[in-house]
């Protein structure tokens, strides 16, 4: 009878042990394949979803990521998003013709007829209140609009300065056959009081001497201790508004063609305009030209390196010794790149088709000979140029 009682707990034991085993088994079965190789790393939450704009805060504490429905924040230390708030005008897509812009406080966008700026708090991400154009175009005849963006890469309707300064962009169109065409910046600052946020102006300046009848904002910029607004003009000529930060007071200029970025090079400004690289000495009043590239790339400094993007390519070029450096895209194939910024000890790709990261040593895998496409990839072309 002992025998048996034993037998009988052994049996159990066995049983159990099989059972746990199988579990066991089962659950190792049943996990996602190992993600080693992948160099690029998706976040999930956001697969197949439009990245319309990414921002990192000036302590480089914070990524920040828009989609077309959604605010979302990420922290050190995380690669998925701390908290994820749908935007209030999420039903209608169509509003994404407005790029949304940052700053350390708040983010912004407007709906789809640029008729109310959405203002939320970038630290939070809860939604704050709104910005009805109505209430800042009261020097100006109606009907008006915030200004739109052109393209997938750049956002127009407001810039700032790191003292919380803002410019608001607006444009006026009149009712009658020449579709008469006014841009005014609107600069002032946020004040908010309990829930409650109101934009007080400063001055409202009226664009250009000569209003267009054609000609559309193009992009707003904010650098050198001046305020910065390109409009593309007939022929690709491209007018300049510039506004000193502290008077107020304007310049207009005019360059060709239009620009697309501006950023520091070693003692000297680069223009990025679209294809044609150029130098400026004078903190891009006058600009003189340096070289041509094959395509519209979008620039953006990876770990003090320029980086070029284009599509679902990048590359990078030395500006000392023109030496171009064309990278493996690996899983960003096919996905095209609308933002890259670097966060964390990571990159951050926003695409059409979601948010991807990688470290530094992933990123920088130069192309081999034998997966290059030459169409893809980047070509200089130096133009005739004295220092």
């Amino acid at each position: 009878m002992k025998r048996i009682k034993e037998y009988q707990i052994l049996k159990c034991l066995t049983l159990i042990l099989s059972l746990l085993l199988l579990l066991s088994c089962s659950k190792k079965c049943s996990t996602e394949p190992d993600d080693t190789g992948i160099r690029w790393k998706e976040v999930e939450v956001f697969e197949n979803e439009h990245i319309t704009s990414i921002y990192v805060n000036s302590n480089r504490t914070q990524l920040s990521i828009t989609t077309a429905r959604n605010y979302a924040k990420f922290t050190q230390g995380n690669t998925e998003p701390d908290i994820i708030i749908e935007l209030e005008i999420s039903d209608d897509e169509s509003h994404i013709k407005y790029i949304p812009s940052f700053s350390d406080e708040f983010y912004f966008y407007c709906e789809s007829e640029g008729q109310t700026m959405y203002i939320g708090n970038n630290t939070t991400g809860e939604f704050i209140g709104t910005l009805p154009i109505e209430s800042i175009v009261d020097t100006i005849n109606l009907p008006a609009k915030y200004s739109p963006s052109e393209g997938i890469n750049i956002s127009n309707h407001i810039e700032h300065n790191s003292n919380g300064l803002y410019m608001i962009s607006l444009r006026q169109t009149d009712l009658n056959p020449n579709n008469h065409q006014d841009d005014r910046l609107i600069f002032g600052n946020f004040v908010q009081q309990g829930n409650t946020l109101n934009f007080n102006i400063l001055q409202n300046i009226e664009s250009y001497d000569e209003p267009s009848m054609s000609a559309i904002v193009y992009s707003n910029y904010y650098y050198g201790g001046n305020f910065w607004q390109y409009r593309r003009g007939d022929h690709q000529i491209s007018p300049v508004t510039v506004i000193n930060e502290e008077t107020f007071s304007k310049q207009n200029l005019t360059f060709y063609p239009k620009i697309r970025n501006v950023f520091e090079g070693e003692g000297y400004t680069v223009g990025l305009f679209d294809a044609p690289l150029k130098k400026s000495f004078d903190g891009g009043f006058t600009w003189e030209d340096w070289m041509m590239l094959n395509a519209g790339w979008h620039h953006v400094a990876i770990q003090n390196t320029h980086v070029f993007f284009y599509s679902h390519n990048y590359a990078s070029i030395n500006f000392e010794t023109l030496e171009i450096i064309n990278y493996d895209r690996g899983e960003l194939d096919g996905s095209c790149i609308v933002g890259m910024i670097e966060f964390d000890d990571k990159v951050y790709a926003a695409t059409l088709n979601g948010l991807f990261f990688c470290s530094f040593d992933d990123f920088f895998i130069e192309k081999t000979e034998s997966s290059r496409n030459w169409k893809d990839d980047l070509r200089l072309e130096l133009l005739p140029y004295e220092e």
